[in-house]
């Protein structure tokens, strides 16, 4: 019900964070009642720990977090977007993402120089 009207790549971002969840609830043998009584964000943390010890791309889970962050939001009916401590958490992550301009060679002109050196005067 939750996911009605969402878009395919959401919906599925959203079961996959479930399924996270799920899982590292079936390994720490947590019921939903202690998921109730947890803080929001140490509950996002832990499953995040586990998520980066299988996939250590910073890209990754930050798409992970938000994806985890809201659909518990949705699920438990509480606002995590201005949670401070997950800000500072996606601030962490986000920090760590390597930004490569898709065409960042194209304005090193060090480059046109070398291949005319190179090829020299025809």
């Amino acid at each position: 019900m939750i996911l009605y009207g969402q878009r395919y790549n959401t919906q599925r971002r959203y079961y996959y964070a479930m399924e996270k969840l799920k899982k590292w609830t079936q390994i720490n043998h947590y019921a939903i009642l202690d998921l109730l009584t947890m803080k929001p964000h140490i509950v996002i943390t832990e499953v995040l720990a586990q998520f980066t010890s299988v996939n250590a791309s910073a890209s990754s889970a930050l798409q992970f977090l938000n994806g985890l962050s809201s659909m518990l939001s949705l699920t438990f009916n509480i606002d995590l977007k201005n949670n401070h401590m997950l800000q500072f958490t996606r601030k962490a992550i986000s920090a760590h993402i390597i930004v490569k301009p898709k065409y960042e060679d194209t304005w090193n002109v060090g480059i046109l120089f070398d291949y005319w050196r190179e090829r020299g005067s025809n």
